[in-house]
């Protein structure tokens, strides 16, 4: 049986290179961070019975360990570069929710390559899923560390992983007007440290002690490069509290969906006879179809 507390107390208790693996990923409480994350996609509609999942930047298993003690019924697959991260998440998740995966993705990291070590665990390839496999893609404090050539690469690697309709969320801080207002009034938290600048690829950096601490992203930039990688632009944005007033989460949050590649012969008799439920609920087929049997992967006929 699925233990979720024990799980949060050893994400603060076991090290890897003498750090918390809590730590590692950002510190915190992991519980909180976990369960915050859980809640705001349940109540945005994305843990339908049987979503597939794709955690991309997983750490520890906060928002896993959440979702395995809340909703095991959905189809979880996380992934992360640092095999340390991986490995206790196969422990102390997979081997209690067999529907929660976790597998090793390849890239190198300036900032963990200390923590990057040989490993004989699941690697994630291109060809692990199936292009279209996953109905939610998510990346949470990945993007506030990844230049714009590696988020890229994720973004076009969701975008290819999701179906049609399907949704990215990702966490990172957006440097609209307002966050530029906040910064400018040293009152946000990263970039306070007065030595903000914009790099050559216009990534906005906070760096502390001269070391780089922070990544913000250009608003009009995240939509060039979400539209670049295929997305049907930005549907949903929730400001963090990071920029000094309130908000969901202590980072952004941008919602970008997958266009839906509605079939040119979808026949709405067809779906309607083939699906009573729809209907008898006097919904329009086309419309049904869009907002629920894509994600619900009705046959057309």
């Amino acid at each position: 049986m699925f233990n979720a507390k024990r799980v949060f107390a050893l994400m603060h208790e076991q090290t890897i290179d003498g750090m918390p693996l809590n730590d590692i990923v950002g510190g915190g409480n992991a519980r909180d961070v976990g369960e915050e994350w859980a809640a705001f996609l349940a109540n945005q509609g994305f843990l339908r019975g049987g979503a597939r999942i794709l955690d991309i930047g997983c750490g520890c298993g906060r928002l896993a360990a959440a979702l395995a003690d809340s909703r095991p019924d959905v189809d979880y697959v996380g992934i992360d570069i640092v095999p340390g991260l991986i490995d206790f998440c196969r422990k102390n998740i997979t081997e209690s929710v067999p529907s929660f995966n976790f597998y090793v993705v390849q890239q190198e990291s300036s900032l963990y390559k200390s923590f990057i070590e040989d490993h004989d665990i699941p690697v994630f390839t291109d060809d692990t899923f199936k292009d279209g496999y996953f109905d939610l893609v998510i990346a949470t404090s990945l993007f506030t560390h990844t230049r714009r050539d590696t988020t890229q690469a994720y973004f076009s690697m969701a975008n290819r992983l999701l179906r049609a309709g399907g949704t990215m969320l990702f966490s990172c801080f957006a440097m609209d007007e307002h966050a530029q207002k906040a910064i400018h009034n040293r009152s946000t938290h990263p970039f306070q440290s007065g030595k903000v600048e914009t790099a050559s690829d216009g990534l906005v950096e906070d760096r502390y002690n001269g070391e780089l601490s922070a990544i913000g992203y250009p608003a009009a930039m995240l939509e060039e490069m979400l539209d670049a990688a295929g997305f049907d632009g930005i549907a949903g944005f929730y400001r963090g509290f990071w920029r000094g007033s309130a908000g969901h989460s202590f980072q952004d949050v941008v919602q970008a969906p997958k266009a839906l590649d509605v079939p040119h012969d979808f026949d709405g008799s067809a779906y309607l006879k083939r699906h009573p439920d729809v209907a008898n609920g006097g919904m329009a087929p086309l419309f049904h179809y869009k907002i629920y049997g894509i994600k619900e992967r009705r046959p057309l006929r």
